[in-house]
């Protein structure tokens, strides 16, 4: 005995007779008795694509379809949250996510339509809510700091992954970054000659729905002048003589030393004024 299926899904609705005729080598058998089939009108729901919305967020608008023997105008919404409805047994709905929705970052928002005519139940679809978080960067030094003038440095963004970061140099026209799945994202400063800051404006997902936030936090590179020198004129002196220097530093530099070529020897090798007596070489 062998067990055959017949497909009728795609059938519509009324009353079908099926009957089965075997066939092999030998040929074919007689039509068998028909088997009265009912079909009747069947309900479908439709709660309408997923939805991705900001934590900041208040409520979302939902539209569910209800269609077949049920009643297009009536559908019940229910939450796997604790949020709330407002028209709950209607087709179209607001929801407004919990405070635990939103922490759990994903609710599951059910329609399911009114019981249709007829022998089919109810039918029911689900729409996925994600409640994206809050988008958050921060700033920091991760070169060298304080660098010398005419040096760079590098500036490190870390923040939620996948976002955009705003950030100003020195209050300027404002710059974007991006920071990708690893959650930060790094950027060479170019080369300085004064004390330059970064500051942070703001961040959002770079993806829509972007959930933008006001940040702030800044960092300051530090650049410190190059030193610079001055040994005084050039001077001519009797072989027993001394010579008193007249050195100068600025910039970078508070203080110097003086060296000799020579064997001679300085009353202070610190002193910018000092006191340099020849040697006999």
């Amino acid at each position: 005995t062998n067990t055959i299926s017949v497909d009728i899904s795609g059938a519509s609705k009324g009353t079908y007779n099926v009957s089965v005729i075997a066939t092999n080598a030998c040929g074919s058998s007689l039509e068998s008795a028909g088997l009265e089939v009912s079909i009747g009108d069947f309900a479908t729901a439709d709660a309408g694509p997923d939805q991705t919305i900001c934590f900041s967020d208040v409520s979302i608008d939902v539209d569910g379809t209800a269609g077949g023997a049920a009643n297009k105008n009536n559908g019940t919404w229910t939450s796997s949250g604790s949020g709330t409805f407002s028209n709950i047994f209607k087709t179209r709905a607001t929801y407004t996510p919990s405070a635990a929705d939103k922490s759990a970052d994903t609710v599951t928002l059910t329609f399911t339509t009114d019981d249709p005519n007829g022998s089919c139940g109810a039918e029911s679809d689900v729409l996925v809510l994600t409640i994206l978080p809050e988008p958050t960067a921060s700033i920091s030094v991760s070169g060298t700091n304080p660098i010398c003038s005419g040096s760079a440095s590098e500036i490190t963004f870390t923040g939620t992954p996948n976002t955009t970061v705003t950030y100003t140099i020195d209050g300027g026209t404002p710059q974007t970054i991006q920071i990708d799945g690893s959650g930060s994202a790094s950027v060479a400063t170019a080369v300085l000659t004064a004390d330059t800051d970064y500051s942070l404006v703001s961040v959002e997902y770079t993806n829509a729905p972007v959930c933008t936030e006001s940040i702030s936090g800044s960092v300051t590179i530090t650049v410190n002048p190059l030193p610079l020198v001055d040994a005084g004129s050039e001077a001519t002196i009797c072989a027993d003589g001394t010579l008193t220097l007249a050195g100068s530093v600025s910039g970078g530099a508070t203080a110097g030393e003086w060296t000799t070529s020579g064997d001679g020897t300085f009353d202070n090798e610190f002193a910018l004024n000092a006191v340099y007596t020849p040697g006999t070489n």
